[in-house]
């Protein structure tokens, strides 16, 4: 038997990560239409994807059949050497 076996039917929460900011909270409560928030991440680089509050993956957003989909950019060597 496989050490994964079974493993196929877990779903796992997955999170793509845009970018992240740091703001005040009045900056929260200022929110509205049109504010514009910067973040620490460039244009057209990939998206972190994150599996189980773990790290695993580069991505990037295209476009589907169905809608948005992932193109994975590249795995992370820290998550598949520690078999996450």
């Amino acid at each position: 038997a496989s050490r994964f076996e079974g493993f196929e039917q877990v779903l796992l929460e997955t999170v793509i990560v845009v970018g992240r900011a740091r703001c005040r909270g009045s900056d929260l409560v200022a929110l509205s239409p049109g504010c514009v928030m910067p973040l620490d991440r460039e244009l057209g680089k990939p998206f972190e994807m994150i599996v189980g509050g773990v790290p695993v993956a580069e991505v990037e957003l295209v476009a589907g059949e169905s809608g948005i989909t992932l193109k994975v950019v590249r795995a992370l060597k820290e998550a598949t050497e520690n078999g996450r």
